[in-house]
């Protein structure tokens, strides 16, 4: 993965899944029905273009994607693995690519929630159409658990790498103001002790002086905002005087 983003945070992932109490015996049971989705990857595929084509916005990105095809391909492999992988290592670091993508093409997230939905449409119709109306209830209730989780975490993939992004643009902006702030400052403060007070450009000098300070007090600011998100948070204990 680009060194621009965050690495998998395979700890925090797993805490997602126990948040949604997906357990072995829950994908164990999943298992058991795993084959009447799987085998219909492409029928998905279509499913899902079909339904973005009709939306401009989103067929605007379709017709223009630089390999043609690739998309369908790859929500075929998407929905697949849904179902193929176990929430394996490998499917979770799929997941978290897959939200890094969106930063980079910079797709509204809006989009991204939508096609869970549709995920959703699509498995309540197959199941239906494949088990009976107790089992198809049955394994939907799991579907759900395992299309929320696979949410989270791509959500949580874009938050963060957009975060993140954000953070390392103001660090870099700021890194960059800084020396010519710090030479700005100096140079004025030998220039206002050279001059008299009475002195007609004593009076500029001064202002560029106190302009110049406030550039550095909220370069100070910057990097305590960016200090806060280079730090873990942690309980401590403090005075309450």
């Amino acid at each position: 993965m680009s060194e621009r983003y965050i690495d998998v945070p395979y700890g925090k992932l797993r805490t997602f899944q126990n948040w949604l109490r997906l357990d072995d015996s829950v994908l164990s049971r999943l298992e058991q029905s795993k084959d009447i989705f799987i085998r219909r990857g492409d029928d998905f595929a279509r499913f899902f273009n079909d339904y973005f084509m009709s939306i401009p916005e989103a067929k605007f990105i379709i017709e223009h994607q630089e390999r043609p095809g690739h998309l369908q391909r790859a929500w075929a492999h998407w929905f697949e693995s849904l179902f193929s992988t176990g929430l394996s290592d490998e499917f979770l670091a799929y997941l978290w690519k897959v939200g890094v993508r969106h930063v980079e093409v910079n797709l509204d997230q809006r989009f991204s929630n939508m096609g869970f939905s549709l995920v959703r449409q699509f498995c309540q119709e197959l199941a239906f159409q494949e088990l009976d109306d107790r089992e198809a209830h049955e394994v939907l209730m799991l579907v759900d658990r395992v299309v929320d989780f696979c949410l989270l975490v791509e959500t949580d993939a874009y938050i963060e790498n957009t975060a993140y992004c954000d953070l390392d643009l103001m660090k870099g902006i700021a890194d960059r103001i800084r020396n010519p702030v710090t030479v700005i400052g100096g140079t004025i403060n030998r220039l206002m002790k050279r001059s008299q007070a009475s002195d007609p450009l004593y009076q500029t000098y001064d202002f560029i002086f106190s302009q110049s300070t406030k550039c550095e007090r909220m370069l100070r600011d910057i990097k305590t905002y960016l200090d806060m998100f280079d730090r873990s948070p942690a309980f401590m204990k403090i005075s309450l005087a």
